[in-house]
Order: C-alpha cells, then sequence, then structure tokens
C-alpha cells in the first residue's frame, strides 16, 4: 500500500531554509541548519554535519553525491 505524504507546512522551519537550485535539487546550508537547531557556535556544529557524512556512507550512498565540501557545506537531497 503506497501512501502519499502530506505536503509539509509553510512554516515549516526547513522547508523555509531549503534552497533550491535551477535543475530543481533541494539543498540545506549546514550554517542555516545551525542556526535552526541553535547550535551557538558552527564550529560545534561541524561533528554534526561528520557524523551525518558517517551515516551517508554506512547506509551506502557517495557521500560526495549528498554533501558539498567547503566551509559552506550543503545536504542534497537525492
Amino acid at each position: 500500500m503506497s501512501e502519499t505524504l502530506p505536503a509539509p507546512a509553510a512554516n515549516n522551519t526547513f522547508e523555509r531554509i531549503k534552497r533550491i537550485n535551477a535543475e530543481g535539487q533541494e539543498s540545506w546550508s549546514a550554517r542555516d541548519l545551525a542556526r535552526v537547531l541553535e547550535y551557538l557556535n558552527f564550529r560545534n556544529f561541524q561533528p554534526v554535519i561528520d557524523k551525518a557524512k558517517e551515516a551517508c556512507a554506512t547506509s551506502g550512498h557517495a557521500v560526495a553525491d549528498q554533501f558539498a565540501g567547503g566551509v559552506r557545506a550543503e545536504w542534497f537531497k537525492p
């Protein structure tokens, strides 16, 4: 049985900070995520990013396909 998930509410924090590029790919800025998750210093959020990359690799996904490098690392939905 396939159920359709409801569309996210416009007031959903993660939907508000989502970015969509010209190809329609959705992404979230790590810095924006750190802010909404109330990290006071971005350097304290880096371990969260590292753990997410580890989980990505463990689940069989290519980390390079899901995370952009650099200071403004972003996560892309498949």
